[in-house]
């Protein structure tokens, strides 16, 4: 699983940057926590946004390539 080490004025820049959906911000959110797949899948449950671990893997790959675009744009 990819890991995000942002601080939280990165984290919020990206989320604007990228226009991360809520979900999105969720696990970016929970993965710059160091969270595993399976504290992700719980806390996405809590809030009420169920999905799939494969899921959460292709939404993990999204956000890595939106940030990496945003990088690469040079925003």
């Amino acid at each position: 699983m990819k890991k995000f080490e942002y601080s939280k004025t990165e984290y919020e820049r990206i989320c604007e940057e990228c226009m991360l959906n809520d979900e999105e911000r969720a696990i970016l959110k929970l993965r710059c926590q160091s969270k595993s797949a399976v504290q992700i899948l719980n806390a996405l449950n809590e809030m009420g946004m169920p999905i799939s671990n494969t899921t959460l893997s292709r939404k993990i790959l999204k956000i890595y390539n939106k940030i990496n675009e945003m990088i690469r744009d040079g925003l």
